[in-house]
């Protein structure tokens, strides 16, 4: 390292690096570029006046309460701006997915007739009450038209009243 990058890094004039490296070292010869080995560097750096640095000769030496108190009072006056930065993580409520009228009137049915056995005798229950109560014959409608029963009732929106019906007669 050379006067010149000394004097750079310690924040004064070469000239009082080179007037304090010939105090330090009268015999030698600092003219031109003349480079100091690292352990030099660090023993002139040590001896400079340093600009807008904090030594221990200045200030006194600081014990380990004095660095406590500072730590404690930087955290305390941190604290505000840390608690501002942290965004609260929101958490979102799920909700289970609504059933399907259709699905319903299909899972009431179904459970039905698991229980007695006889799905189709438990399907054909259900399209003769609503025959009588709702005066559609949704059975015959879907072997005319090439679809199921439960898709009539689907389209004439009467799903609703057949779900009514169905728990009434199955639960």
């Amino acid at each position: 390292m050379n006067l010149k990058q000394i004097a750079e890094i310690a924040g004064c004039g070469e000239k009082t690096v080179r007037r304090t490296a010939k105090n330090i070292w009268p015999n030698r010869s600092f003219r031109g570029g003349a480079n100091l080995d690292d352990r030099e560097s660090m023993s002139l750096m040590k001896e400079l006046p340093k600009r807008n640095m904090v030594s221990g000769q200045n200030t006194g030496q600081m014990t380990v309460q004095d660095i406590a108190i500072i730590v404690k009072e930087t955290i305390i006056a941190m604290i505000p701006i840390i608690k501002q930065s942290i965004q609260p993580v929101e958490q979102k409520q799920i909700e289970a997915p609504q059933i399907a009228t259709r699905d319903e009137l299909r899972r009431i049915v179904n459970k039905a007739a698991h229980d007695s056995g006889d799905y189709a005798g438990t399907w054909n229950r259900l399209y003769s009450e609503i025959y009588y109560r709702l005066h559609i014959n949704a059975k015959e409608r879907a072997q005319n038209n090439g679809t199921q029963a439960i898709d009539i009732l689907e389209a004439e929106g009467f799903i609703p009243e057949s779900v009514a019906i169905a728990r009434e007669i199955f639960q």
